[in-house]
């Protein structure tokens, strides 16, 4: 029987807390664009009907990768169950930028490509496609030193207008 970490981090309840991003609607095709805030946790996922922690049949903890972004000049959390297409989406996106570990400050696109059917019940709704493109942080440049400074480059945050849910930004180019 294989056993999962229960968490990356010693405190359970230290991710930061943001509404999910949805695709709830959404035509295929769109596409939400973030820098990241939040580098990727893991956590064990909740049953969505009685919000206790979710389990495999075995036992298991469900786990789930959450990032959090800011989309628009509004934090929104992506939550990707292992395994899922959305985590799948992930995955491939950190491979292709070959640059390590998602990071603060790196930007993530993340399209909502289409959907297949539920081959375990065709009863239940088709499941979402994604396809997810990252780019690292720019590291910043010490103009008066030979070293990379260690801090990522990170755009100004603008003040957040009342909430709202986030909208999709502009299309990635290839997509």
């Amino acid at each position: 029987m294989a056993t999962y970490p229960q968490q990356q981090s010693t405190d359970p309840l230290s991710y930061e807390k943001a509404p999910s991003l949805s695709f709830k609607d959404a035509p295929v095709g769109t596409v939400f664009t973030g820098t990241i805030t939040s580098a990727p946790k893991l956590v064990q996922a909740r049953d969505f009907d009685s919000g206790n922690p979710k389990t495999w049949p075995d036992g298991n903890p469900v786990m789930s990768v959450v990032i959090i972004l800011d989309v628009n000049g509004e934090p929104r959390s992506v939550w990707a169950q292992k395994p899922s297409s959305m985590f799948a989406a992930l995955v491939a996106a950190q491979k292709e930028a070959n640059a390590g570990p998602m990071q603060e400050g790196g930007t993530l696109a993340i399209k909502f490509i289409g959907e297949a059917p539920n081959t375990k019940n065709p009863k239940l709704n088709p499941a979402k496609q994604y396809a997810a493109r990252y780019t690292p942080p720019v590291a910043q440049v010490d103009p008066f030193g030979d070293t990379p400074a260690t801090q990522p480059v990170q755009a100004a945050r603008p003040a957040s207008p009342a909430a709202r849910p986030a909208q999709p930004s502009a299309t990635v180019k290839g997509w």
